[in-house]
């Protein structure tokens, strides 16, 4: 009884090595194509960041807009202190 479970177990186990090697020499003999789809994938994830991440094309495009909002607002407000302080002066050229 003992032997027949014995060699089942064996039986088992070989049948598990022999997957674990056939999927070996599988990856062995197709290792470009591995490498290729890993270089890929790892591509996509550097791109995926790059038009999506913390420091992506978005948030490029998003302080360009703000920074030209900005200027003409700093613009804006260069031109409406300039006219205050003209009206400034011209009050304080009236007072004796």
């Amino acid at each position: 009884m003992q032997a027949k479970s014995s060699l089942e177990s064996k039986t088992k186990l070989g049948k598990t090595e022999s997957k674990m090697q056939n999927l070996w020499y599988f990856l062995y003999t197709h290792r470009k194509y591995a490498f290729f789809l890993l270089f890929l994938a790892g591509a996509s994830a550097y791109l995926t960041f790059l038009v999506v991440g913390e420091n992506s094309l978005e948030v490029l495009l998003h302080n360009r807009e703000q920074k030209n909002t900005l200027q003409k607002e700093v613009d804006t407000l260069q031109t409406e202190n300039a006219r205050l302080q003209k009206v400034l002066f011209e009050l304080k050229g009236l007072e004796p």
